[in-house]
């Protein structure tokens, strides 16, 4: 799911949560004017503050978070206590909402590498007084019990807007930050001239998961990795990030085709060996190689692995290495990813 999305249970934990609802609004309002409920003073508001304390919960086992979530909202709710008498039973019926904006202590998580975003938190709930209706409407001599009751239907949503990384209602799933398939996504965002929240998962699994439930918008990952839920229709390849269509996915149009001028991103694997191999080996293997690599069983096994398989030369090797080091080079030092040793 969408980092940072959601409320998660604390089992074993402590939970501090400062918070004014509309139901708490309603019982003030109940105790101060002797029985008379929400459903009888018509349209209430109220501004409060959720605090959901991090570190608070199991969080090697996904049930905590190590931050903390403050969430200023706006409750509203109105009774219909105010309609005229003839609607009866009606008037015991109760509309509560709320709004909040959901702000994350960090926007980045190092322990799980994930970027937390900032979410809209909204809701309602329709609410059905029984004390209201034995007090105000009419009693229908139903079980003590029963007439206690505040029947209620309530439905929580959370959308993330934004989040101190990319401050964009957009998010693009990858793996780690600095792989193939994040550096993609950032060349993606920054040749196309938009902004969008690039958020990274620990595993491919994780990532796919978070493109079904739609906790991202769309991801950047390998062929081999998605091939499964592409056959099972789970999910829709948009385009390939090649040059030119491939020959696994014929019908996915590629990002330049899609509009986007001069952007190609093609993951390639080679043979190296020890600095200072006498040549005539290194021309041995590559002899081997040019034998090898176009012949049908290879072809078809790198077909299906999502690779397009060709022999190249040591120069051409060795161009194309220095070309992609100073191509990633300039995307890394514009995404401010940290360099490693």
């Amino acid at each position: 799911m969408a980092p940072g999305n959601g409320r998660t249970v604390k089992l074993l934990a402590l939970l501090l949560a400062f918070a004014l609802t509309a139901f708490a609004l309603w019982q003030a309002l109940r105790f101060f004017t002797e029985g008379i409920a929400l459903v009888d003073v018509g349209t209430a508001m109220l501004l409060g503050l959720i605090a959901d304390w991090g570190g608070t919960g199991a969080i090697n086992s996904g049930i905590g978070t190590p931050y903390s979530l403050l969430t200023p909202t706006y409750y509203f709710g109105k009774g219909f206590g105010d309609l005229p008498d003839d609607a009866g039973w009606l008037r015991a019926f109760a509309v509560t909402g709320q709004v909040g904006y959901q702000f994350p202590t960090t926007s980045y998580e190092v322990a799980q590498n994930l970027y937390i975003p900032q979410n809209l938190v909204y809701g309602f709930s329709l609410q059905y007084s029984m004390p209201y209706l034995k007090s105000e409407i009419q009693d229908y001599q139903l079980p003590d019990f029963i007439n206690h009751l505040i029947p209620i239907v309530e439905a929580q949503f959370s959308t993330p807007v934004a989040n101190n990384y990319g401050n964009s209602s957009a998010t693009i799933g990858t793996i780690n930050p600095g792989s193939t398939q994040n550096l993609a996504a950032e060349l993606f965002t920054s040749t196309a001239g938009i902004k969008a929240a690039i958020v990274p998962f620990r595993t491919s699994p994780d990532m796919a998961g978070a493109v079904m439930r739609g906790d991202v918008d769309v991801a950047f990952e390998f062929y081999a990795a998605l091939s499964g839920l592409l056959a099972d229709n789970k999910i829709v390849a948009l385009a390939s990030t090649g040059l030119k269509r491939t020959a696994y996915l014929p019908n996915v149009p590629t990002v330049m085709e899609g509009g986007i001028k001069d952007y190609d991103v093609a993951s390639w694997n080679g043979l190296s060996v020890p600095a200072g191999t006498p040549r005539p080996i290194i021309a041995t293997l590559n002899a081997a190689m040019k034998e090898v690599v176009p012949t049908p069983d290879v072809q078809r096994k790198s077909s299906q692995m999502g690779m397009a398989m060709r022999w190249s030369t040591p120069e051409d090797m060795t161009a194309r290495m220095k070309a992609d080091i100073a191509k990633w080079g300039a995307v890394i030092e514009k995404a401010g990813i940290p360099k490693r040793d």
